[in-house]
């Protein structure tokens, strides 16, 4: 056995070099997909600091919670791995204190839960819990009309 080594190193060789390609690409496809789900946490995370600084320059009510909701549902949906669908229990906004008015609202809560990244792998596709996300803001105008022209924000 000794003996036919020594005859044929290249194909030895060629052998070795495909075996650590093999890992060398696991590896390097286990990093990218790692970054691709840093990047849909990222963009959950931003999508909850939006959703708070909308809250705190938009009216409070139904009507602009769902407009806040609707261009919440646009950046999220935009890294093309978070699927919210027709639910509206994903994002939560809590104005405090609790019952407050336009005028006594200090500040916004944007709570973003049960939200799934699906990462769509070469062979399979994994589907992984994201965590919720917080994020408060200080109460700005709360208002769609500022200095009388309309904030397109809250339109």
């Amino acid at each position: 056995m000794e003996r036919s080594l020594r005859r044929y190193p290249r194909g030895a060789a060629m052998i070795e070099f495909a075996l650590g390609l093999m890992v060398f690409l696991l590896a390097v496809m286990a990093v990218i997909e790692l970054a691709r789900f840093m990047l849909v946490f990222n963009m959950a995370a931003e999508a909850t600091r939006l959703a708070a600084r909308l809250a705190s320059t938009c009216d409070v009510g139904p009507t602009q919670q769902a407009q806040i909701r609707s261009q919440v549902r646009v950046f999220v949906q935009s890294s093309g791995q978070i699927q919210v669908g027709a639910r509206s229990d994903w994002l939560t906004l809590t104005y405090w204190p609790t019952a407050c008015t336009q005028t006594t609202c200090q500040q916004v809560q944007a709570s973003l839960t049960q939200l799934e990244a699906v990462l769509p792998l070469p062979l399979a596709s994994l589907t992984l819990p994201l965590p919720p996300f917080r994020s408060t803001a200080p109460r700005e105008a709360m208002s769609t009309v500022v200095g009388g022209e309309i904030n397109p924000r809250c339109e």
